[in-house]
């Protein structure tokens, strides 16, 4: 499996750059904000996104294009034959036009709100939410709600789904 290239640039909006403090970590930066990253060492990004990649099939319709780590991997499953990924910032698109132009030239990226986007597909992906607790819950909702009513799916996969679950884990366990 070929997993993206990933090179310290700047476009406009959007800096991805070597962490200081943790090595081996690229973060991806908007507005000097950390919205995605990837420790090439640990792998541990990889391994999340295992989920995704193994309930996929058919068309997919993927929400937030990250580091392209889950477009990379997506490639590699046979069960898949389209991928469509919902991105709002125009410069995450410019720097993987720039830095992965053969992922790119084998997905379709559509730049919209993914709350607003209407379609259908096999598969729907989310991952387009970074914040999660519970002052940004009603966004969570709002958002899945409008995404899951406009985007007609057969599967769905939450990117929250396993913080939730791990947050019940946790609750349990201390129980």
């Amino acid at each position: 499996m070929r997993l993206p290239n990933i090179a310290a640039d700047t476009i406009n909006s959007v800096t991805v750059s070597l962490d200081e403090k943790k090595e081996g970590r690229w973060n991806l930066l908007i507005n000097g904000v950390r919205w995605n990253c990837w420790n090439v060492y640990e792998n541990a990004e990889v391994n999340e996104l295992r989920s995704n990649v193994e309930i996929a099939y058919g068309k997919v319709i993927a929400t937030g294009l990250g580091l392209c780590l889950r477009e990379a991997m997506l490639l590699w499953n046979k069960n898949v034959t389209e991928i469509v990924v919902l991105e709002n910032n125009k410069d995450v698109i410019a720097y993987h036009n720039k830095h992965n132009p053969d992922i790119m030239s084998k997905i379709t990226v559509i730049h919209c709100d993914a709350n607003e986007y209407i379609g259908s597909c096999d598969t729907l992906l989310l991952d387009h939410y970074e914040i999660y607790d519970d002052r940004h819950m009603e966004l969570f909702e709002k958002g899945l709600e409008s995404c899951t009513t406009n985007i007609k799916h057969d599967v769905l996969y939450w990117w929250a789904l396993e913080k939730i679950l791990e947050d019940y884990d946790d609750y349990l366990c201390h129980k």
